[in-house]
């Protein structure tokens, strides 16, 4: 796994390019989504101004270990949860996919749960 962090995407030179298109046919929900897009933008411009350092890091072992920790077991503040846990399992297993980690072999095979899950994706 490396080591070097690398800058949210939010915060890359080529995020603008990302924005929203609607290619010229604008709609309730085109408008709506450049509405949400500008408000966040303002929060990030904000953030740029406070910090130093305009860009968070992603601590990628960190993250991959909690994630890996919360395949096996979810804390007791998770409890009310129970009825979720398809759900949290899916967006844990998604966060490895888009850290390009895979999934334990040992958590893999532990059981019909996780397979199904993993099969979601």
């Amino acid at each position: 796994m490396e080591e070097a962090s690398s800058p949210l995407r939010c915060f890359r030179e080529s995020h603008s390019f990302e924005l929203f298109s609607d290619d010229g046919v604008q709609t309730v929900t085109s408008k709506e989504q450049r509405k949400v897009e500008c408000s966040i933008q303002e929060v990030y411009s904000v953030y740029q101004q406070i910090h130093t350092s305009p860009q968070p890091t992603l601590l990628r072992e960190q993250h991959y270990h909690y994630l890996k920790k919360g395949l096996r077991h979810l804390s007791d503040a998770y409890e009310c949860l129970d009825a979720s846990r398809p759900w949290l399992c899916y967006w844990i297993l998604h966060s490895l996919e888009l850290l390009e980690e895979p999934v334990p072999a040992a958590v893999a095979s532990e059981g019909k749960f996780i397979r199904r899950v993993i099969f979601l994706l």
